[in-house]
């Protein structure tokens, strides 16, 4: 404790105006008669992060909240203040005060936690009791439940902590939320699932941690109707048997456990060889490396044995995780023999092109001159299927690499094409870009899971193909259900959630008969911007100072708070802190003079440009990142209706049966919808049935993450880089951020977190992947690449 006792003079790295941000909040957190209150009557919310800082030797808490409605995005977020550290697992209601801050001759609208309690939702003890078989009525009156909730908020203890107590002190606290019980059923399931995780049976680990959390969503996911053959007692999806077996390198499921849960709930001894397998996961899911020097694996010992043991365990349905070595390099079997596949079918398909190809194009484009206006398009164009039924093409951002398949669409006008895509919002914009009425226009998915395998198209269009997984591409390819495959993206913009490596390795192997790049600019004319993205695509020295000097690059200030232009958006990594999102957008939406309308903690306006999320009640009408804006609010007693106009041409037939309104047109291009979203009494239950009527589909967007930009187009952009977040910022979200502009562009970071950025940017490391990749699997590296 002696080591401690003067933990508040270690130096805090913030810089005065951030010092003087939390000093006003604190400001007001200390006039505040804070409480943990056991009946706070508000929605419930869970928290998501809480971040500490210290003012005076005292530490308070930053927190980042999500609504608990399961149809709600990851995205919606608010940021409140507390003088005392919330409980992050499980749900809470919180009692908030309106407060505004002065920075800086700014005023600044904060959220200041009164009061708060937790409150699981009785779904999530329902749905929990549901892994035993048993089917309880759980409401937020009972007095068992209301005991529960008090014993929790005033211990601040943990479901599993609480069912790991000895047996005398599970007895006493049994008997403490049950007093004033005249009907007991959640102490049943407690005893169940105790008896459970203290025999350690086939299932402990699910058990334990979805106790430890309780999120609905996650526990509905993993539930069966049947009992579990494999766990006899539990009705949970036999897929998470490899999770029950190794849960440091496992999934539930649809869902990724956060190493800090898992550490929380799940003791590690004896499973280093777990921990092992994760990292060399995290190398390839995360960084796109298929193989891991074990130079990088300081910690780990004895890997060889570790290797071996986490073989041994694996399930014999999942062989493909196997990991295995080959020198000083670490990989997973399955990810190896993947990428192989995939390029061994993109390389089959260059062995024969089109007969009369290149005579069919010319006389087409002698037919119609002023379709193609760039040399370099009709030059791929002329090329392309002569002697390869692949085509990749390659190109940074603003190329025109939709004008090339919408150019492409128009020769084969007659021919069958799908056109697909990882995303909703990647769809439509081929849609809306390529406007081939005749074609199809499917997500990945839904072409692999949907689409008929006997269904032969002439072309198949892939886009934005750095998103697309190797598991994915797999698929696509298997169906072997076209005749031409036309693959489109950029090796630099965010990569796929999933690994997926296999479009930037593929130009290593691929002949380059079938390789094409497009590198002239339109997004922009602005030759300086075009600079911009050459010089960052390619790693070129002194970029920091050439940024400087052009104007790029300013310090953190309150001009990120200055809207400049209608198209204007600014990217965060950070939802948090004085220059997070959701203080740019609260900031923002201030300064809009339009009425306020609040529902539960939010506020709306009419003017506030939004995105919609990932709803899946309009879906896919309005889809997520979809944008648009507020153009009428209409409040009654029980609901709030919503006038949008989007970025979409609708009409009555789209959106008949959807529970949208199409209402008049205001301007070309765009379409206005109306919809309904249900008020949420504070003493709701919080059924799962309710989840869809109460949640809104959209968020504030003057801010939004760099992610979520992915795809979209402003005049103006702001890129806010905080000391918080520089370690997060890679080379390719860096890039995919500064694309995002067609004019006006400023990046907001210190010069620490300047440099420190750049240096972080490594040199694109396929080519070590390619020559490992070679040596193993007897494909030869080409000698000339395009890109």
């Amino acid at each position: 404790m002696q080591i401690l006792s003067n933990i508040d003079k270690f130096p805090i790295d913030l810089d005065d105006t951030l010092q003087q941000y939390y000093e006003k909040i604190v400001e007001k957190l200390d006039k505040v008669r804070y409480q943990k209150a056991y009946e706070v009557y508000s929605e419930r919310f869970y928290v998501q992060k809480s971040k500490p800082f210290f003012v005076n030797h005292h530490v308070y808490y930053e927190n980042t909240l999500i609504p608990t409605n399961d149809e709600s995005s990851k995205f919606n977020k608010l940021v409140v203040f507390s003088a005392f550290k919330i409980p992050a697992n499980y749900a809470i209601k919180v009692d908030l005060d309106d407060d505004i801050i002065e920075i800086s001759g700014k005023f600044m609208p904060i959220k200041i936690v009164a009061a708060w309690s937790v409150s699981i939702r009785p779904c999530e003890l329902k749905n929990f009791a549901r892994i035993f078989g048993c089917n309880i009525e759980v409401r937020s009156d009972l007095s068992e439940y209301i005991g529960l909730m008090n014993y929790i908020s005033r211990t601040g203890l943990n479901l599993v902590e609480i069912l790991e107590f000895s047996d005398r002190r599970y007895q006493a606290f049994k008997e403490r939320i049950t007093e004033k019980a005249q009907k007991i059923v959640l102490c049943d399931i407690f005893d169940r699932a105790r008896d459970w995780i203290r025999t350690n049976r086939l299932g402990s680990n699910s058990v334990r941690y979805l106790l430890y959390g309780l999120n609905n969503k996650i526990i509905k996911a993993q539930l069966s109707k049947e009992e579990n053959y494999r766990m006899k007692g539990l009705y949970l999806d036999i897929k998470v048997l490899p999770f029950e077996e190794m849960p440091f390198n496992s999934s539930l499921c649809n869902h990724n456990p956060s190493i800090y849960d898992l550490l929380s709930c799940i003791k590690t001894e004896g499973r280093e060889h777990e921990l092992l397998a994760r990292r060399i996961n995290i190398n390839a899911d995360t960084y796109g490396k298929l193989y891991t020097k074990t130079d990088e694996l300081a910690g780990f010992e004895n890997i060889d044995e570790l290797v071996k043991t986490y073989n041994d365990s694996l399930y014999r349905k999942h062989q493909n995780r196997r990991l295995e070595i080959m020198g000083k390099n670490l990989f997973v079997k399955g990810y190896e023999d993947d990428t192989k596949e995939i390029i061994q079918n993109l390389i089959s398909l260059t062995e024969e092109g089109v007969v009369d190809y290149n005579a069919s194009v010319e006389d087409w484009l002698i037919e119609n001159p002023n379709v193609i206006d760039s040399d370099e398009k009709r030059a791929i164009l002329l090329r392309m299927f002569e002697n390869s039924s692949l085509a990749m093409i390659y190109g940074a951002a603003g190329t025109g690499k939709s004008t090339l398949i919408k150019h492409i669409s128009q020769f084969w006008n007659d021919g069958s094409k799908v056109y697909i895509a990882n995303t909703h919002p990647a769809v439509e914009n081929l849609r809306r870009r390529v406007k081939d009425n005749s074609g199809e226009y499917l997500t990945i998915k839904k072409f692999i899971y949907s689409y008929p395998a006997d269904k032969t198209v002439d072309i198949l269009f892939i886009d934005e193909c750095s998103m697309v997984s190797n598991r994915d591409m797999i698929e696509v390819l298997r169906k072997k259900n076209f005749k031409l495959l036309v693959l489109v993206g950029d090796i630099y913009q965010i990569e796929s959630i999933q690994f997926g490596n296999w479009f930037n390795l593929a130009r290593y192997f691929v002949p380059v008969k079938a390789q094409y790049e497009l590198t002239e600019l339109y997004r922009t004319e602005n030759k300086q911007l075009q600079e911009l993205w050459s010089r960052v695509r390619n790693y070129q020295d002194n970029i920091t100072e050439w940024m400087g000097h052009c104007g790029y690059t300013t310090k953190l200030d309150e001009s990120i708070f200055e809207r400049t232009s209608e198209s204007e958006i600014v990217l965060c990594l950070n939802y948090d802190g004085l220059y997070g999102i959701n203080n740019i957008n609260r900031f923002l939406q201030s300064d809009n003079p339009n009425k306020a309308f609040v529902l539960g903690v939010w506020t709306y306006k009419i003017g506030d440009p939004i995105l919609f999320s990932d709803s899946s009640k309009y879906d896919p009408i309005l889809y997520n990142n979809l944008g648009g804006k507020i153009v009428n609010i209409e409040e009654e007693e029980n609901r709030v209706l919503f006038s949008i106009e989007i970025d979409k041409v609708l009409n009555s037939i789209h959106v008949s049966g959807t529970g949208l309104e199409l209402m008049p047109k205001l301007n070309p291009g765009k379409s206005v919808v109306r919809f309904a979203v249900k008020k949420k009494n504070a003493g709701d239950d919080d059924n799962d049935d309710e989840d869809a009527e109460t949640n809104v589909p959209f968020q504030i967007a003057y801010a939004v993450s760099i992610h979520k930009a992915q795809g979209l187009e402003y005049n103006s952009v702001k890129i806010v880089i905080t000391k918080e977040v520089d370690e997060m910022i890679t080379h390719n979200i860096f890039y995919t951020a500064i694309t995002r502009v067609r004019e006006n562009l400023k990046v907001y970071w210190t010069p620490e977190s300047q440099k420190k950025i750049w240096d972080s940017f490594i040199n694109d490391e396929t080519s070590y992947d390619a020559k490992i990749f070679s040596a193993r699997t007897g494909l030869k590296i080409i000698k000339k690449r395009v890109v």
